[in-house]
């Protein structure tokens, strides 16, 4: 997969997604929220960099998405996307805790509910989306290189 097919797939898929919410009659704006986009991405984020420099993860980004990588290189890019998928699928369940416990400890404030679900359930919506349109696609490009290095015919 190069650079250029991947951002066109993953543009496509999120404008499907903006579509989606634009039918059901409802604003984009209201999926917009940055502490869900702190707890659902700063913190899987903060975890791989304790097992890759960010040059390390730049490297896994350029790495999946080049004709140039040898084995090593996309071993190490299929590694970071699947530890990156597995972070963000722990972490969107617990930023749907952590909004559910907000629900529970102010269920006397009627205006606090509303906001609170909100952000349980748009955390979980950014973990999803970003594994989907970042992980998954990243970690099947390096797999099926990695699949290539090695047999007859394979040119890097």
């Amino acid at each position: 997969m190069n650079a250029f097919k991947y951002i066109v797939s993953a543009l496509g898929a999120l404008a499907l997604v903006y579509l989606g919410t634009v039918f059901s009659a409802c604003r984009a704006i209201v999926y917009v929220d940055p502490a869900s986009a702190l707890i659902a991405l700063g913190v899987p984020l903060l975890l791989l960099k304790a097992g890759w420099s960010f040059k390390g993860m730049g490297a896994a980004f350029r790495n999946a998405l080049s004709d140039s990588a040898g084995g090593a290189e996309l071993e190490d890019a299929r590694l970071f996307f699947a530890t990156a998928f597995r972070y963000l699928m722990a972490t969107g369940p617990m930023a749907f805790l952590l909004g559910l416990i907000a629900i529970l400890g102010n269920l006397a404030d009627k205006a606090r509910l509303g906001p609170n679900l909100a952000v349980a359930l748009i955390s979980m919506f950014y973990a999803v989306l970003t594994a989907l349109l970042v992980c998954l696609p990243l970690e099947a490009a390096a797999k099926r290189r990695l699949g290539k290095v090695g047999s007859p015919g394979y040119r890097m």
